[in-house]
């Protein structure tokens, strides 16, 4: 995290994230099936699952336990993921 946490050390570029996307098609011949798999022209809307009312609430505070049980051990300059 000292290399790429520091913004003046390791800049982050940033784009504008895309609101559509073109759909793609490919066609592979599987024995004498003919696939076309199709992908693209998908639409995310992540702000809509974080709406309250789409949101489940932590009956029995299992979620909460769960957090406050982690126990990160690392060693100095150890990242979360090594």
């Amino acid at each position: 995290m000292k290399l790429f946490g520091d913004e003046k050390r390791f800049a982050v570029e940033t784009y504008d994230a895309p609101k559509m996307v073109q759909s793609a098609v490919n066609a592979i011949w599987k024995g004498r099936r003919l696939m076309t798999p199709i992908g693209g022209g998908v639409s995310i809307s992540p702000t809509m699952a974080l709406r309250s009312e789409n949101l489940i609430e932590d009956d029995g505070g299992k979620v909460a336990k769960a957090r406050k049980e982690i126990k990160l051990e690392l060693a100095e300059g150890q990242w979360w993921w090594d």
